[in-house]
């Protein structure tokens, strides 16, 4: 099935903090895309909207969970292959959290942007069966069902993911920004 983006705009890949799934007004599963500036929903499943971020850089989400940092990051961190860490760009970690019980249909993982802050805090007691609050970069509030310390953790090793890709990334720049200027000397 050819995926596309044209009756769906997506936010840029550096400006989305966050895709939480949801039940619309009229009950169709659906994903709220949070970023800094505004938040977007979409009538559509959170995989569909992983799907066409993937297509962006011409994966498959399944390549994309085949490949996922966390075989090698953390293997002590509980997650699921099926639920990984889906490194789709440098400045773009998704890091999964559930924020519902796995019978709803609407989807039981959000992912959280591991590349920008992410505060989280323990709710336990507070709000039923949710243990922790992610307080996102522009103020928005995610309540999930795993522990403060189980999401820090996952969003330690996302941005620590992030934080090496970017470096690697820069030291490849500078090595080509070498090999040019001693071409144009030479």
């Amino acid at each position: 099935m050819m995926i596309s983006e044209d009756k769906n705009p997506l936010p840029k890949e550096n400006d989305l903090l966050a895709l939480v799934p949801e039940i619309g007004e009229h009950g169709e599963n659906g994903t709220r895309l949070v970023t800094g500036a505004q938040s977007l929903y979409l009538s559509h499943r959170v995989t569909y909207v992983l799907k066409l971020y993937a297509e962006r850089r011409a994966m498959s989400l399944a390549l994309l969970k085949r490949r996922a940092p966390y075989r090698r990051e953390s293997p002590r961190l509980k997650i699921a292959p099926r639920n990984a860490m889906l490194a789709i760009a440098p400045w773009l970690l998704l890091v999964p959290t559930q924020v519902r019980h796995a019978g709803i249909a609407a989807g039981a993982y959000a992912y959280i942007n591991a590349s920008r802050r992410v505060e989280t805090r323990s709710i336990a007691g507070e709000r039923g069966a949710y243990k922790s609050e992610l307080t996102l970069l522009d103020g928005s509030r995610i309540s999930s069902l795993w522990t403060a310390e189980r999401n820090a953790a996952h969003l330690k090793a996302g941005a620590d993911y992030c934080a090496r890709e970017l470096l690697t990334l820069v030291a490849f720049l500078q090595e080509e920004e070498r090999a040019y200027l001693k071409y144009r000397i030479d």
